[in-house]
């Protein structure tokens, strides 16, 4: 069967079209629930959007929850992304994993972390993130965030202990990402971050007087 302008067999396209009632009949008709239509799938932008009730219309009739859109977002990413937690915890329940990830090896925080949306990544680290996992290209979440320029987004990663000594597969952390992306202002908080870590990690271990670390940088480029 082929839709047409006023009839889309499409349940991506009647999403555009924003007629909720038409996607969820042809849910129920056996439409594709596994298409990839204008960049998106089915539960990617039901998640996106917040529209629970479609996304459980789509799940009851099998639709893949590890399925990607094609820019590489999970479902999860996308509804963390919203904020629409009732459709995280939804997919939490269906076995969607915090830290599963797509053929790129990122997962649902190093995606959000890109985004502008801070508070989603904080929900993904409420609720058990690993912080410091590496995509198939070495890259954390707080690399993505860093390269980004997501201010915001870095903080909440650096108040959380991400690891800033992390680096890409091509020898680069998170400090010197920014740098590169001229977003210095992102440098210099986890530059700031890494000398105080360094400053307290010297006093714990009594091996290197405070001040000298100040007056020096110790600790500013690798772990002391």
């Amino acid at each position: 069967m082929r839709g047409d302008e006023n009839n889309p067999v499409s349940i991506v396209e009647a999403m555009f079209d924003n007629d909720h009632e038409k996607v969820l009949r042809l849910i129920a008709a056996g439409a594709d629930v596994n298409e990839l239509h204008g960049g998106f799938r089915p539960l990617t932008k039901a998640a996106l959007e917040g529209w629970l009730d479609i996304v459980e219309a789509l799940l009851d009739k099998g639709a893949d929850i590890n399925a990607c859109d094609s820019s590489g977002w999970s479902v999860l990413a996308c509804a963390a992304y919203g904020g629409y937690e009732d459709i995280c915890s939804k997919l939490f329940a269906s076995g969607a994993g915090v830290d599963d990830r797509n053929v790129e090896g990122i997962t649902p925080l190093m995606q959000v972390a890109r985004g502008s949306n801070a508070s989603a990544v904080r929900f993904l680290l409420e609720h058990g993130a690993n912080i410091d996992a590496q995509s198939c290209k070495g890259l954390t979440a707080l690399f993505r965030a860093a390269a980004g320029g997501m201010r915001d987004t870095v903080a909440i990663l650096l108040e959380n202990n991400a690891d800033m000594y992390i680096c890409s597969n091509a020898g680069v952390n998170p400090r010197d990402a920014a740098k590169q992306m001229g977003h210095f202002d992102v440098a210099e908080m986890i530059e700031e971050a890494m000398r105080v870590k360094a400053i307290r990690e010297a006093a714990e271990k009594g091996t290197i007087k405070p001040r000298r670390i100040l007056r020096r940088g110790v600790g500013v480029n690798k772990p002391t």
